[in-house]
């Protein structure tokens, strides 16, 4: 009898244990994980664009209906404060601007902050690297006069404290993006890259890319792929992706470096 009452108890009160363990486990299973989301009035960054060169040899390209203040104005609707992005545009947009925005702007940012990089225009690759066509490059002398995507990279890891980077690109091998978020990424500094290009490919001179990434940001149903009320940044590069496919087949850029296509950058409206 003794027995019996021992063992009854002890299994009993493993049988508690057990069930509470379980319930909590099933709880921490079937409880969903909030999905990350872009902090807009922690974002820091530099919108530049150019549309005309002093260099002759580089064509230039109508600014009528230009994507890229347009997307400044949205991400400033969206909560960027506008004293935190730098709007470059044209002659505006030199090497030491465009240089100078990204460290002043990286300098000044918090600790949860996010970095926002964006630029539209000519890019030109040669065997020293890939570079954004500044206002004043001599396309003849890239590494002597250009913006080196890498030289971005090395301002960002030594001055910017912030948890986050974001790099997009509406330019030809804009997808060279990736060699400056990996590095990034070997200094403890998440983020993404999403562009018209890959690293190796030209681009068009539509805005194909620019418009798309807005219809995104800015909540356009089409882009909520399953239709939750959420777009994420996995179904904006879906949507990217088709679009400079099927509108002016090409293949563009795409990276993540510790942040998940989970992240929602938008809400759908309509």
């Amino acid at each position: 009898m003794k027995l019996f009452i021992k063992f009854s108890i002890s299994w009993a009160t493993h049988s508690r244990f057990s069930f509470v363990w379980i319930t909590v486990l099933s709880f921490w299973i079937a409880a969903p994980l909030r999905a990350e989301e872009w902090n807009f009035s922690t974002t820091r960054g530099v919108v530049a664009g150019v549309l005309k060169w002093k260099d002759s040899g580089l064509e230039s390209f109508s600014d009528r209906f230009r994507k890229d203040a347009e997307l400044h104005s949205l991400l400033i609707r969206r909560g960027v404060p506008a004293s935190n992005l730098k709007l470059l545009l044209d002659g505006a947009a030199t090497r030491a601007g465009i240089e100078s925005a990204v460290r002043e702007a990286a300098l000044n940012a918090p600790a949860d902050s996010v970095f926002y990089f964006y630029y539209a225009g000519h890019g030109i690759k040669d065997a020293s690297g890939s570079y954004l066509a500044n206002y004043d490059i001599d396309s003849g002398s890239p590494e002597s006069t250009g913006v080196n995507i890498r030289r971005i990279a090395e301002i960002l890891a030594s001055s910017f404290k912030g948890k986050m980077v974001i790099f997009t690109g509406d330019f030809c091998y804009s997808g060279a993006f990736e060699e400056a978020l990996r590095t990034l990424q070997k200094k403890g500094i998440r983020g993404f890259m999403l562009a018209s290009a890959s690293a190796s490919n030209e681009s068009t001179g539509n805005w194909t890319f620019s418009q798309t990434w807005i219809d995104c940001l800015s909540g356009n149903p089409l882009c909520d792929k399953n239709g939750d009320g959420k777009i994420t940044l996995g179904e904006a590069q879906s949507e990217v992706a088709q679009a400079m496919k099927f509108r002016e087949r090409q293949r563009n850029g795409f990276l993540l470096a510790g942040v998940s296509e989970s992240l929602i950058i938008s809400s759908a409206t309509g």
